[in-house]
């Protein structure tokens, strides 16, 4: 939301998770009161939001991005504008799709 974006898509491996937030089932669960605040803040912060699966194996970049940021220290936030760090780009570009020439 605070870069301007209007539309957007979240992927997820978790299916528990992509069917709490699509579902109002999992408004009662343990966890409900987390489930509704994401519903709100998708609903109130951007005119089209959607959770979607996406397999674990298509997903190496998000866990590596995860795993960078638990370990920054609790009071740190980084934001990359332009360039992404090395580390990033090497495994976008090992998920790009192979091409044999």
């Amino acid at each position: 939301m605070s870069m301007g974006r209007d539309r957007v898509m979240f992927e997820t491996d978790s299916m528990q998770l992509m069917r709490a937030v699509n579902s109002k089932d999992y408004d009662l669960a343990n966890l409900g009161a987390i489930i509704r605040s994401i519903k709100f803040q998708m609903h109130v912060g951007f005119s089209v939001s959607s959770v979607v699966s996406c397999p674990r194996d298509c997903n190496r970049v998000a866990h590596v991005l995860a795993a960078y940021g638990a370990n920054l220290g609790v009071d740190v936030c980084e934001t990359w504008l332009g360039q992404l760090p090395d580390f990033v780009l090497d495994y976008v570009k090992g998920d790009l799709p192979c091409t044999v020439i």
